[in-house]
């Protein structure tokens, strides 16, 4: 089964929620579907995306 099966929410939604810009966007209900069937807080979901953005602009400053 797949994250869209498993939630209900949308493709476009799980793209976004994916997406350091873009999950700002995103509606509680959705990230909170996201989180559970992840089995993770919801806070994790911004903490993965706190750590890449770190991680990108490591990379950039090289």
């Amino acid at each position: 089964m797949d994250l869209i099966d498993e939630t209900g929410v949308d493709k476009f939604t799980i793209q976004k929620a994916r997406s350091d810009k873009r999950i700002a966007s995103c509606r509680l209900d959705s990230l909170c579907k996201i989180a559970a069937a992840l089995n993770v807080e919801l806070e994790d979901l911004y903490e993965e995306i706190q750590v890449l953005e770190e991680e990108s602009s490591c990379t950039e400053a090289e």
